[in-house]
């Protein structure tokens, strides 16, 4: 509720008796979420609460009393929890840093999930590279930086030779990616990682189709599919300091020791 509004109900109540036996305002649990509140005076003139809006806020139960004074909600929630009326605002404001109420572990919980479920290897600054090598033999060695927005790779592959790349972010979840090979060939490549689940999606000119791909995570494990013209590629990636992934693509088992910021969470360690 804006100051202009609180004030106007402020005034309003006192302007009539009558509707001052009924004072309106706003209960905010701070930093989780707000309630309107009609309370009621008591025959000695002390503001009471209507406890059930309250019980929502919370998460937690009052007792079986209708109303409560503001005293007697400060008992009730704790000397952890403190309770601050502010009059001319027509505000109650609960606060609780040690988030005992479950309104606010919850809140806490649901911002601590969404921030581990966005690997940092994505969007960390700094040096990051990997290795892959495959059941046939053949390796690739990558490297390269990432300075924030803007990121750029190297690697070289037993198969095709040395490839380069850059990749900018013009959104806060988002990589665009170009790469291309000694041999002539390029492709392009969005990356979009949003909570759990990330996407991408790419086009190669030496193959010359767009492949979808889809990742979820699963606190360090990455599952990850990517749809090929005739079968499904797998990968798993256990992430940390240092991730491992194994991935199983054109009836090959495939391994990557990666590092540092990455896509390969979120491609096949497929070695071309």
């Amino acid at each position: 509720m804006s100051l202009p509004c609180r004030c106007a109900v402020v005034l309003l109540f006192a302007a009539s008796p009558a509707l001052a036996q009924r004072p309106v305002l706003e209960i905010r649990l701070d930093g989780v979420g707000h309630v309107l509140v009609e309370g009621r005076l008591s025959p000695g003139g002390l503001l009471e609460l209507p406890t059930a809006p309250i019980h929502e806020l919370i998460g937690a139960s009052l007792g079986g009393a209708e109303f409560m004074s503001l005293d007697e909600l400060s008992r009730t929630l704790g000397t952890h929890v403190s309770v601050e009326y502010v009059p001319r605002l027509a505000l109650l404001v609960i606060r609780d840093p040690g988030r005992t109420l479950p309104a606010s572990r919850a809140r806490f919980e649901s911002l601590s999930a969404a921030s581990r479920a966005t690997p940092a290897e994505v969007f960390g600054r700094g040096p990051f590279g990997s290795i892959v090598a495959d059941s046939e033999g053949d390796r690739l060695v990558e490297g390269g930086w990432n300075l924030g927005r803007v990121a750029v790779n190297a690697s070289h592959s037993t198969l095709s030779g040395s490839r380069w790349g850059a990749a900018v972010r013009p959104l806060g979840r988002m990589w665009l990616s170009y790469q291309a090979s000694e041999r002539g060939g390029s492709s392009v490549s969005a990356l979009w990682a949003g909570g759990r689940t990330f996407a991408r999606a790419a086009y190669s000119s030496e193959v010359g189709k767009v492949r979808g791909q889809l990742g979820t995570t699963l606190g360090r494990v990455t599952v990850f599919l990517q749809r090929e013209p005739d079968d499904w590629s797998t990968a798993v990636t256990v992430r940390g300091p240092v991730a491992l992934t194994i991935a199983h693509s054109d009836d090959r088992l495939s391994s990557r020791i990666s590092f540092g910021r990455t896509m390969s969470p979120f491609t096949l360690p497929r070695i071309h």
